[in-house]
């Protein structure tokens, strides 16, 4: 029934109800001989007590009647159903999935800016028979925003639509949306879409479910800490976030504990693990220590001394990692500093390795950050290598992929070894940001050419892969930071490791530098 027809139905009982009601006082006044000379009786209100207070009654049941048809209205203009509404009228047929539920809000009131988007998700999943009516109001999503968030039934099977302005919005488990609002805890209350972002539906259009039984993975966006994710290693998993890798080139880290020593190269991976503080110990103990000593035993970056000392025929002691010492030790209640070294006949260093864990201190640092470094002594590996006489000719310096495999091995042991130096069991411990590696490949700034200029990078690594520079100049490093999951397989490391090279390489001029170019290894001549 349209408004207007409402209007006419309740202006003409009130008129049948005026009539009635006059009629219905005639006769009383000719039952009791009272006469009026007023037309239909109206000075019966003077006249006769009881037709007084019928007349009385009639007014109120008329009033009475307006009102409800008044309130039977809905806050937006549309009108409660009825059984006649539910079959034909101006309703639309998705309008009366809510209307058959009754509930007491509708799918996205409270968030008028996304309205038409949780309604269009709500009846395209079901409707009220399917998820359940309202629990509540839209609510913004977090202290600040951005986006909005409603529940719809209960227990087990609630699920939570969520969506912001001018984005299609998007239906998951209520659990789900727990670990995003959760995220990081770092703030009271908390404000884990602030630090992780919002999951929007890449859908243009359909149910808008974005979290099913066999989802594995829901990327978010517009968050503080970057581009994400949520993710869970099998279908009945709990939910983790983890960031999706990104290359930039802010480095803070080229020089932090740097190592005494000769060298000529020295190649070192830094990362950060953002971890909540009360995760973490207040200082190392013993048994921690002894962990990070014994999981260095057979890692990727131990390899790398195998490789290279072969690679350039030198023989190497066995590979043993000791506590570092001297006035270059960076050992502590709050730090861990091993070393590797391997020596020459005459007692100089050929190459060394150094693994170092620091607990955050609360001011320079407040996530725990580790180092795993490679430092190269060419001369040392050439008084190492078998058959002097013809290692005294050849070119022993690092090729770009010796670097790029230095690089990824010093980055997966990093990940692997340096959080045994807080926790027990790192895949337990949720993030308080995104976890990243530095990736530093540096000449020695102490050294001088026959010459006298300090040593570039073009003479401590062969830099042909690169192909040939547009403009003179000399580099005598390169680093950059990679934000990855801790996880980050070995093939993918060495492709960022690469990518990044090949940017910094581009823009000192070496305009064919080529990401693919640097992981071939180059043929012997």
């Amino acid at each position: 029934m349209t408004r207007s027809l409402r209007y006419m139905v309740a202006v003409g009982c009130a008129v049948v109800l005026v009539i009635v009601s006059q009629l219905m006082a005639v006769a009383i006044n000719a039952a009791t001989a009272t006469s009026s000379p007023w037309p239909w009786g109206l000075r019966v209100i003077q006249v006769h007590p009881f037709a007084s207070c019928l007349v009385i009654a009639l007014v109120l049941i008329l009033l009475t009647a307006v009102t409800v048809v008044v309130s039977s209205r809905h806050p937006d203009g549309s009108a409660t159903a009825s059984s006649s509404d539910q079959t034909g009228g101006d309703r639309s047929d998705s309008d009366s999935d809510v209307a058959t539920s009754a509930p007491s809000v509708r799918p996205g009131e409270g968030a008028e800016v996304c309205e038409s988007t949780f309604r269009d998700v709500f009846h395209a999943a079901g409707g009220a028979p399917v998820l359940g009516v309202p629990v509540n109001a839209a609510q913004p999503a977090g202290p600040a925003g951005p986006g909005f968030v409603q529940f719809f039934g209960e227990g087990a099977g609630q699920v939570a639509i969520c969506g912001v302005p001018r984005k299609n919005a998007s239906l998951l488990p209520a659990d789900v949306w727990q670990v995003i609002a959760t995220a990081g805890d770092t703030t009271d209350p908390p404000d884990g879409v602030a630090a992780v972002g919002f999951p929007v539906s890449p859908q243009p259009a359909g149910n808008g479910v974005l979290v099913g039984p066999t989802t594995m993975e829901v990327d978010l966006e517009g968050g503080e800490w970057g581009p994400g994710q949520l993710w869970r290693a099998q279908p009945s998993g709990g939910w983790r976030w983890r960031p999706k890798p990104r290359l930039t080139f802010e480095t803070r880290h080229r020089d932090q504990w740097s190592a005494g020593g000769e060298f000529d190269v020295r190649i070192r991976v830094v990362v950060g693990i953002p971890w909540p503080s009360t995760a973490l110990p207040s200082q190392i103990s013993r048994q921690r220590r002894l962990a990070v000593q014994q999981a260095l035993g057979w890692t990727e970056f131990s390899q790398v001394f195998l490789n290279l000392a072969t690679d350039r025929g030198a023989h190497l002691q066995a590979i043993s990692w000791q506590t570092a010492t001297g006035t270059d030790s960076f050992n502590s209640d709050r730090g861990i500093h091993l070393r590797c070294q391997q020596s020459a006949p005459d007692g100089g260093m050929a190459l060394s390795g150094d693994v170092i864990v620091q607990l955050p201190d609360g001011f320079r640092e407040t996530s725990l950050v580790g180092c795993v470094e490679l430092r190269v002594r060419y001369e040392g590996l050439r008084a190492a290598a078998v058959g002097e006489s013809e290692a005294g000719s050849a070119d022993l310096r690092l090729s770009l992929l010796d670097a790029i495999e230095v690089l990824a091995s010093a980055w997966g042991t990093a990940m692997r070894v340096i959080p045994l130096g807080a926790v027990d069991t790192p895949d337990t411990v949720a993030l308080a940001g995104p976890p990243y590696a530095e990736l530093h490949v540096q000449a020695c700034p102490a050294y001088l050419t026959s010459s006298q200029h300090p040593l570039s990078l073009n003479d401590v690594v062969n830099l042909a892969a690169l192909g040939r520079s547009t403009r003179d100049g000399q580099r005598q490093e390169a680093g950059f930071r990679v934000y990855a999951p801790m996880d980050i397989k070995r093939p993918s490391r060495r492709q960022w490791a690469a990518q990044g090279l090949a940017q910094l390489a581009q823009s000192w001029g070496y305009i064919e530098a080529d990401r693919d170019r640097l992981l071939v290894r180059p043929t012997a001549v």
